[in-house]
């Protein structure tokens, strides 16, 4: 309830302050079928307090969602915008009003222990922002393409990070087939792994099994090991995907992932805004922040979360070059909606966009970031950070016994 709410409420007289108290306990009897019978006790302040902060805290769970998973629109990414109020990105009808939230809290007064009756009734998981299918028929189309350039960098930089854990894994899971590297690196360790795949006929090729990274099919505690070359960025329900990851994984197992972050493929992303800059259409793929994968990792339960970024600079003489490395990784669009056929005036523009941005040997350079992730599901074994407060030495103290100015740094001016 905001200010000016509540000055009108208190500049009221008692008659009309209780009135709107009196409406919500008539709602209240209407909805539960006894009109004739009255509702006693109203909420506190404190209930009213709580459900204005879980809407609140819906509302900043609808926005972060919508920054993780950043749709390209009109050519411009929309998370360089200044960010928008939440009220216009959800739905008028997702919003509850002050007299939802105050009858809200009547109802949770008044239900029986163990049970719950919601003003609005939300889906239990966020709409679809990728068409599952077409997703599915992008990764078995690029399974036809010979040579997945970004694939295999990022299947081989995975073994690299993998063999640097001292730790032995006994099982392990593979989310993505089609990746020689990380089979045969398994294959060292006498890893026998399952396999997921969301495309039917890479599946089938593979003999893995079928099934959405958001809906794994797997048993809780099952595996030690899971690696994830690639896709993370083109999922529906990404915080319900890492978070299934962490329950499939034993206590002290490792998840390994890389996929290609924001910021990458610059010049494709800019040739195609100015070739339709009258008639802007969402082609590209969605892309996740270095900063909002870490905060995901915290958020889902992982414990020791690391995430850094491998930048690479590829030459391509033309468009073309690049359009076939970005399908053979499965990364074309698969929004979900319409399908905006690209006009060939349109393609030849974008075309002659992408050259005007060649260098003196008549090669684009494009920027490409590869997001590299880990995080280790929770065990009583692992280090912990020290209590806040609980430090026993000074560092002050510890930098005037170094000798120098005898001043800590911030006291010199360095």
């Amino acid at each position: 309830m905001n200010a000016r709410v509540r000055r009108r409420i208190g500049n009221a007289p008692a008659a009309q302050r209780a009135l709107p108290l009196r409406r919500c306990q008539r709602h209240v009897a209407l909805r539960a079928g006894r009109p004739d019978e009255k509702v006693e006790g109203l909420p506190t302040g404190d209930a009213i307090a709580g459900a204005i902060a879980d809407n609140r805290r819906t509302a900043d769970a609808a926005m972060r969602q919508h920054r993780i998973q950043r749709p390209l629109c009109g050519g411009k990414d929309v998370a360089s915008r200044p960010p928008a109020r939440i009220r216009k990105i959800a739905p008028r009808a997702a919003r509850p009003s002050i007299l939802d939230i105050l009858v809200h809290a009547l109802l949770l007064r008044s239900a029986p222990d163990g049970t719950s009756t919601a003003v609005t009734d939300h889906p239990a998981s966020p709409p679809d922002i990728f068409d599952r299918a077409r997703r599915a028929l992008r990764r078995d189309r690029a399974a036809a393409i010979a040579g997945d350039f970004l694939g295999q960098t990022m299947a081989e930089q995975l073994v690299e990070r993998l063999d640097d854990v001292s730790r032995s894994f006994g099982s392990a899971l593979v989310i993505g087939a089609g990746h020689a590297a990380l089979a045969a690196a398994l294959e060292q360790r006498g890893i026998d792994p399952l396999v997921i795949e969301p495309g039917p006929a890479r599946a089938a090729d593979a003999g893995a099994t079928m099934a959405d990274e958001d809906r794994l099919p797997i048993e809780r505690e099952s595996v030690d090991l899971i690696l994830w070359p690639g896709g993370l960025d083109s999922v529906n329900d990404v915080p319900g995907a890492l978070l299934r990851c962490r329950l499939a994984l034993r206590p002290d197992g490792l998840l390994l992932g890389s996929f290609i972050g924001d910021g990458s493929y610059p010049g494709v992303r800019s040739a195609f805004s100015m070739a339709e800059a009258g008639r802007p259409a969402a082609r590209f793929h969605p892309q996740i922040s270095l900063a909002a994968m870490g905060d995901l990792l915290q958020r889902v339960g992982f414990a020791l979360p690391v995430v850094d970024v491998e930048r690479q600079s590829l030459g391509y003489a033309g468009l073309d070059g690049a359009i076939r490395d970005l399908r053979a990784a499965a990364m074309s669009n698969s929004l979900a909606g319409p399908v905006h056929p690209l006009r060939r005036a349109a393609w030849q523009q974008a075309r002659q966009h992408f050259a005007d941005a060649a260098g003196p040997d008549g090669r684009t350079v494009e920027q490409v970031r590869i997001v590299h992730f880990s995080g280790w599901a929770p065990h009583p074994d692992q280090p912990h950070p020290a209590r806040r407060g609980s430090a026993t030495a000074s560092l002050a103290d510890a930098l005037r016994r170094g000798g120098g100015s005898g001043k800590p740094v911030d006291e010199a001016g360095g």
